[in-house]
C-alpha cells in the first residue's frame, strides 16, 4: 500500500513538472505547424517548375520561384532552430523542478542505510528524461498529428498516391516496432552494464584511499576494465 502511495505521488509530481512548461508545448505545438507547413515547399516548387517555367521558358519566373524557395527554407529551418531551442530549455525546466526531489530523496534513503542501485542512479534517470524532452524525438511528437495533411494532399493529385502513402507509412512503422522488439533486450542489458560500470567506478572514486592503502589499485582497475568492457560489449551488440 506504501509502495502505490509512493507510486502515485512520484507520478503526481512528474505531471505537475510536466504541467509548468504546457505554455511552451502549445508554443511548440504552433511552431510545428508552420514548419510542417513549410515542408510541402520542395512539391509545390516542383510543381510551378513544370506548370510555369518549363512551359513559358520564362528564365525569371524560375530565378522569383527560387528566391521564394530559399526563403521558405530559411524560415523553415529558423523556426526548427527556434523549436529545438524551447525544448531544450523546457527539459532543463523539468529537471530543476524535480531536481531538488529527487536529491532529497537519493540522500534520505542513502542516510538510513537503504541505497540500492536504484537510488544511486536516481539524478542520473532524471538527467534522462530532460535528455529525452530536449531530443528530436519530443519535435517528432508535435509533427505527427500533421501526417494527415501531408496524406491528403498526397492523395489529391491522385488517389493511389495518398493510397500507396499510407501502404509506405504502415510498413515504416512495421519496422519500426520490429526493430524496438528486435533490440529491447540487449539495449536493457548495456544500460544495465554501463550503470553497474559507473556505480562501480564510484565506489572505487569514493573508496580510493582504501583502495590504494591496500594495495589493491591494479585489481580494482583490471575488475572495471573486465565489467566496462562486458558494458561495451552489450553496447556493440545492441548497436549492430
Amino acid at each position: 500500500m506504501k509502495q502505490k502511495y509512493s507510486d502515485k505521488r512520484g507520478r503526481d509530481e512528474i505531471r505537475a513538472a510536466r504541467k509548468l512548461n504546457r505554455p511552451a508545448f502549445w508554443f511548440i505545438f504552433v511552431f510545428s505547424f508552420f514548419v510542417n507547413l513549410l515542408m510541402l515547399t520542395s512539391p509545390f516548387y516542383m510543381l510551378q517548375v513544370y506548370d510555369r517555367v518549363l512551359s513559358s521558358k520564362s528564365l525569371e519566373t524560375l530565378v522569383a520561384l527560387t528566391l521564394l524557395v530559399a526563403f521558405l527554407y530559411a524560415m523553415m529551418g529558423i523556426l526548427d532552430y527556434v523549436r529545438g531551442r524551447v525544448l531544450t530549455r523546457v527539459g532543463t525546466r523539468f529537471f530543476e523542478t524535480l531536481a531538488p526531489r529527487v536529491f532529497g530523496a537519493v540522500q534520505d534513503k542513502t542516510a538510513a542505510g537503504f541505497a540500492d542501485d536504484a537510488t544511486k542512479v536516481g539524478l542520473r534517470d532524471l538527467e534522462a528524461m530532460q535528455k529525452s524532452l530536449s531530443s528530436p524525438i519530443t519535435s517528432a511528437f508535435f509533427d505527427v498529428p500533421w501526417i494527415p495533411v501531408f496524406i491528403g494532399t498526397i492523395a489529391l493529385f491522385h488517389p493511389m498516391l495518398g493510397l500507396f502513402a499510407v501502404v509506405g507509412g504502415v510498413i515504416l512503422i512495421g519496422f519500426a516496432l520490429a526493430n524496438q522488439l528486435v533490440t529491447k533486450d540487449p539495449v536493457d542489458t548495456a544500460n544495465m552494464m554501463s550503470s553497474s560500470a559507473h556505480l562501480m567506478a564510484d565506489g572505487l572514486r569514493d573508496n580510493a584511499e582504501i583502495v590504494q592503502g591496500m594495495g589493491m589499485k591494479d585489481a580494482a582497475f583490471e575488475k572495471w576494465k573486465t565489467v566496462r568492457r562486458m558494458a561495451v560489449d552489450s553496447e556493440l551488440r545492441a548497436s549492430d
